[in-house]
């Protein structure tokens, strides 16, 4: 996808990512464009899903926060 369109794409942001699904959703919406900002409460979970998101040109950012109401 060229620059363009993945500006053009938006941006999605994953709650809850760790292994399993929240990282799986946050490759589909890579894969298919769009700039991912993920959350979890620990930054541990994601450090393995930024380094291989970003070896493969895809935009990934990683918060930690806690969202619970």
């Amino acid at each position: 996808m060229s620059d363009r369109n993945r500006e053009q794409a938006g941006v999605v942001v994953v709650a809850g990512i760790a292994p399993g699904l929240g990282a799986a959703i946050a490759r589909i919406f890579s894969r298919a464009g769009y700039r991912v900002a993920g959350v979890s409460r620990s930054r541990n979970p994601a450090s393995s899903l930024q380094a291989e998101l970003d070896s493969r040109g895809m935009t990934y950012r990683h918060y930690a926060c806690d969202v619970t109401l």
